[in-house]
């Protein structure tokens, strides 16, 4: 988030805050719940929607839709223009292979177009990065399904790029390894 944030500013400037009302373990259910205190309080320009990975454990996917396109709407009723996102990709393996969750994903993306929201398809680069690079991929994950603080910072920084307003560290140190990822992300993105 705070690459979000900080890509932003340099592009736009001071502007404006950025909050992240997100909680850890939330489900779309739980935003809704929430909305009224943590999003309709105050009314923001623009939101980054990243929601899923919890609910695909405890709901189906057609509840969820729904409550993204609630969500959505809600979103709309203040004037508020949502972004989509997909995850990164977690750790699938033959005993645990996430299927609800890609299934979750392609809900997401469904309710991006049936809103012609904007969609920041995460999860579409880091496939083909998992897939090629897995050693690589595994020194980004806190477990099988958390980044860790390099994955975050790998995520936070393709996502800046995602909304045209890139990192550009004049000491590239902190984000070499970001940069790294991000370039090999690009040369296996569909």
């Amino acid at each position: 988030f705070d690459c979000v944030h900080l890509g932003f500013t340099r592009k736009y400037g001071k502007v404006g805050q950025f909050l992240n009302t997100g909680s850890g373990g939330d489900t779309s259910e739980d935003l809704l719940n929430r909305f009224d205190l943590d999003a309709g309080f105050f009314k923001p320009h623009f939101v980054l929607l990243t929601i899923g990975g919890n609910d695909s454990r405890v709901m189906d996917v057609e509840r969820f839709g729904a409550n993204l396109r609630e969500l959505h709407r809600r979103f709309e009723a203040l004037d508020t223009k949502v972004i989509f996102q997909t995850y990164y990709a977690p750790d699938s393996t033959e005993e645990n292979p996430h299927c609800a969750f890609y299934n979750f994903s392609d809900c997401v993306r469904q309710v991006a177009r049936e809103t012609g929201s904007y969609l920041i398809d995460n999860l579409r680069r880091w496939l083909p990065f998992r897939g090629h690079h897995y050693d690589l991929y595994q020194t980004l994950m806190l477990d099988e399904f958390h980044l860790n603080e390099g994955g975050n910072r790998v995520y936070g920084y393709d996502i800046a790029r995602s909304i045209g307003c890139p990192l550009e560290e004049p000491d590239t140190s902190h984000w070499s390894e970001a940069i790294r990822v991000q370039q090999l992300m690009d040369e296996r993105s569909l």
